[in-house]
């Protein structure tokens, strides 16, 4: 039997994840907290009963003219770090920016987000954490 895998290139420059060190000035985090809005509880479930997923805070940083800025600065990083690591045909930002915050008791457990309805179509994306301290 034929090997499926034959013929197949693999990107062998692929990461699980990339760094960047002070992208965002002490300036651009005070920025961003204004952006943020008010919170709501961000909890994803698991449907047997575990532990959830995720459990924190989180709100929508959507793009305006008082956002502008931060999708500007993010976008040639994911970019980059698309073309060096991933090469996905990335297509621009489809959704607002999540920000979230965690709690001494809160944390976000490794998952994939798949689901029902739209949530089941969803393709590739790349996510970029940023740490406010």
């Amino acid at each position: 039997m034929k090997d499926p895998r034959e013929g197949l290139e693999f990107n062998k420059n692929w990461r699980a994840y990339a760094t960047v060190k002070r992208l965002f000035s002490d300036e651009d985090c005070d920025r961003i907290l204004e952006l943020r809005g008010e919170l709501s509880k961000g909890t994803i479930q698991k449907e047997d009963g575990l532990p959830d997923y995720r459990n924190s805070d989180i709100s929508w940083i959507r793009y305006g003219e008082s956002s502008a800025w931060l999708f500007r600065k993010i976008k040639p990083v994911i970019s980059k770090a698309n073309t060096q690591f991933y090469n996905f045909k990335l297509t621009g930002f489809t959704e607002p920016l999540q920000f979230s915050e965690y709690g001494p008791d809160q944390h976000y457990a490794w998952h994939i987000d798949l689901g029902r309805g739209e949530l089941s179509i969803r393709d590739r994306r790349l996510l970029l954490l940023g740490a406010i301290a």
